[in-house]
Parts: structure tokens; sequence; C-alpha cells
């Protein structure tokens, strides 16, 4: 008992082993403890000892592929890597499925530059075990340099090694890669992994890769109509969705209570429906009451047209739309500011050269300059956003 609630880090671990090699004498365990122990203190006696602790479990247990592991990682720091080599292998004869094992076998052989030899058991390690999986990658990823085709040798045809793979270049930041494997699944397979898919959307998003983010979102559903170079409802006829239920549609935020914005079904310049915000004597300098995030090619030129109607709309610092480079949130490009009173339905568009450094653009109301307070009242309407590339720079 003493032994099983004993790790070799806590305080005290060597004097509470001893005392459980004494009540027990033979318990592989605690003498694995002690070993462990001797083994942290990385001086030449001390690794000796844990080699001879660590052999006394293996005597106790001699079919425990755990601690034929442990002797191997002993005898490594000892410096006797030929036995070493022969524990760890050990322990993969008598457990050829665990994960442990083939781990500790594998970064043997890759701390002995012996990577040919290392694949076969990295990979048997990532097969089981979603865990050592994203290490196995990792480790992959830095040995080799951030090659793909390197990586992918510890990778096999099962389909959550694969959504394991897709998980590992999102979190990379390689959209292409993940997209590549991604669609090695079939859709069956893929339908099994859909949370894979949608992980690496939001990932990809944060990331800013947002055409990889695109392909995702569409692929598992969270916004199945997303498409590059199209606002997603841009004429608000699907309603509004809460935050977390999409990535590529509009975003709402409400500043406080003076401000109230949704779907009209009466109002509408186009279909039945569009966006209404009403300020009730907002007096906040700044706000973002919606915005969204489209796809776009590098480099392109594109122009973004809405129509707009206000009723009674006041303030000395009017709302406008700004566009935003989806590198560096960055404005490039802002509209005439709407105009005040009460106007009918009108047409606005904005000229905006795409940065060549981002496949994304923001859109979202801003206002014009003005002091710590701006009171602003009245409502606007707003609707049948749209984008259409005219070339590039």
């Amino acid at each position: 008992m003493i032994g099983e609630l004993t790790s070799p880090g806590e305080e005290g671990a060597a004097d509470i082993a001893k005392a459980a090699i004494d009540l027990a004498p033979s318990d592989p365990r605690s003498r694995w403890i002690l070993g462990a122990v001797l083994r942290s203190d990385l001086s030449g006696e001390s690794s000796a000892a844990s080699v001879e602790r660590i052999t006394e479990s293996v005597r106790l247990s001699p079919y425990q592929p755990r601690w034929w592991s442990e002797l191997g990682r002993s005898l490594e720091q000892a410096g006797d890597n030929d036995r070493a080599e022969r524990a760890f292998k050990r322990a993969v004869e008598l457990a050829p499925e665990y994960t442990l094992p083939n781990w500790q076998l594998g970064n043997f052989y890759l701390r002995r530059s012996r990577t040919d030899e290392a694949v076969g058991p990295l990979k048997k390690a990532a097969e089981h075990s979603n865990l050592y999986r994203g290490q196995v990658f990792t480790i992959a990823w830095n040995y080799f340099g951030s090659d793909p085709q390197m990586i992918e040798q510890f990778s096999n045809d099962r389909p959550d090694v694969k959504a394991g793979l897709v998980t590992f270049y999102s979190n990379m930041d390689r959209a292409e890669d993940a997209i590549r494997v991604w669609n090695t699944l079939s859709e069956e397979e893929k339908g099994k992994f859909t949370k894979a898919a949608e992980n690496a959307a939001k990932k990809l998003f944060l990331q800013r890769s947002y055409s990889g983010a695109i392909e995702f979102a569409r692929q598992c559903g969270i916004d199945k109509n997303v498409r590059p170079g199209v606002f997603t409802n841009g004429d608000f006829e699907s309603g509004l969705r809460d935050k977390g239920q999409h990535i590529f549609d509009w975003t709402i935020t409400r500043p406080d209570n003076k401000v109230d914005i949704g779907i009209d079904p009466a109002v509408a310049h186009g279909g039945k429906r569009s966006l209404r915000v009403n300020f009730r004597t907002l007096v906040k300098p700044i706000f973002v009451v919606f915005d969204q995030v489209v796809g776009v090619r590098p480099g392109s030129r594109q122009r973004i047209e809405f129509w707009l109607r206000t009723e009674n709309l006041r303030s000395g610092s009017m709302p406008l739309i700004e566009v935003l480079s989806g590198r560096d949130d960055k404005v490039i490009a802002v509209s005439e500011p709407f105009p005040a009173g009460t106007n009918d339905w009108r047409q606005f568009a904005i000229d905006i050269e795409v940065p060549k450094d981002t496949d994304g653009i923001r859109i979202r109301t801003g206002r014009e300059a003005c002091g710590p307070e701006c009171p602003i009242s009245g409502i606007f309407w707003i609707d049948d956003f749209t984008i259409v590339e005219a070339g590039s720079k």
C-alpha cells in the first residue's frame, strides 16, 4: 500500500521506499521507487545503484514490461547502451501493443540517431494513445525539421490516427497539410471525427489561417454555407446565431443596455429581414455591434457593398463600416459615415486592397473619431452585404 501511494518525486520518497521494502521485501514497486529516486541524482554512483535496485524489480516480476522499460532508462543513464537496448526490446516483446514500451524504445533509438529503427516503435506508440500520438508527432516535427513526409512515417491508415494528425497540423498552422490528410478519410470516417474538424477550424481561425478554417468549418457543418469571397448570411435571412455556434457568421456585441440589436422581420431592403440597431442615447465613444470575417485572396482588390436605412439617427460622431486586415486587425478601409436623420434605403460601397500577407478581412461597425463622451441615438437598418473581387494589385 505504501508503495502504491508513493511516487518517486515526493519529498522523502527514498526513505518511504526503504521502509516499504522492509515491510514487503518481494514487492517490486518499492524497489523501483528507490531506483527512480537514485536515477534522478544523475551521479555515476547513484546511476549504478539505480540499476541495481530496478534489476531487483525485474527479478521479482520478470514478466512486467514496465520494470524492463525502467531498467532500460537506468542502464542508458549509466552509459550501458547495449544492455539498455536489450531491456527496452524485452519490454516490447512482453507487451508489443502497449504504448509505453514502444515509446521508450523509439525514443532510445532517436537519442542514438538510429532514426530508421525508431519509426516502428514510435508509430506503434502513436497508434494506441491520443496523448502519446501528439507527442510522437511533435518529436518528429522537431527532429526532422518540420517535414510532413518524414512526420507521416509515424502515422498509419487508421482513421483516429489520421484525425490526430489533422489536429497536430492545425496546431502547427499547417492548413494545407491538415486538409490533405483530412480528405484522405471517407465521408463515413469524417462523420465519426467531426469534432477534430471543428477544432481544426477554430484553431486555424485563431491562427488567422482563414482559407483552411473555412474548409474545415464547411466540412464539419459548423458553418456549412461558408465559402471564400462571400458574406455568410449577408442578407440576414438566416437570423443570428449565438457565439460559439459559428466561426464565419455575424458576431453580435451588445456594448450595454443602451443598444438594442437584432433581426427586424418587418423591414428589409431585399428579402424579408434586415439587421436593426437601435441606440437609446449611448454615450460610449467606441463600439462594435457586429462583425464578420470573410475569406479573400491575398493581394486582391475587393468591393464591398451594403444597403442602409436610418431613422432619427443623431450624433456628433456617426457610425460607419470598417474593414480590417485579417492578419493584424489594422484598418485598411472605411465607408463614408452613415447619414444623420431619417433616410430611405441607400447603397454604400467600399473599395479595398487586401494586404498580401492575409487571406481574410474583418468587416465591423465603427464610428467617427470623438471625445470621451459621444452620445448617439436613433435607429439604423443594414442589409444585403456583398463582396466582389475586382482583380489583383
